[in-house]
């Protein structure tokens, strides 16, 4: 029973680890809009971002790309994004390590 029991749990943490996959290790820039909107294309499955990210676009006019996203290792910079109104993409994002 408790090998049954050992063996359901590590599947359910290896589905768990299969589904949270961490990418963009390093510092990683998007200047348009259309760079915001390809982030789900160019990295399917992608929940949390290890690294930085930098949004530095006039024309961003939206975050939706990044609506999957729970965790951001690095900073989260935006600068020069007098389009973007709002922080609307970005709910799933949950602060783990406040930096001050």
């Amino acid at each position: 029973m408790k090998k049954i029991t050992l063996l359901i749990a590590f599947l359910v943490g290896l589905h768990w680890t299969a589904f949270s996959q961490g990418c963009l290790p390093g510092t990683s820039y998007f200047s348009s809009q259309a760079e915001v909107d390809a982030f789900q294309t160019n990295y399917p499955g992608c929940t949390q971002i290890e690294g930085n990210i930098v949004i530095n676009g006039n024309d961003i006019t939206h975050l939706n790309a990044f609506s999957n996203v729970t965790s951001i290792e690095g900073f989260f910079y935006i600068t020069n994004a007098s389009s973007l109104t709002n922080l609307t993409g970005l709910d799933a994002l949950t602060l783990t390590h406040p930096r001050l």
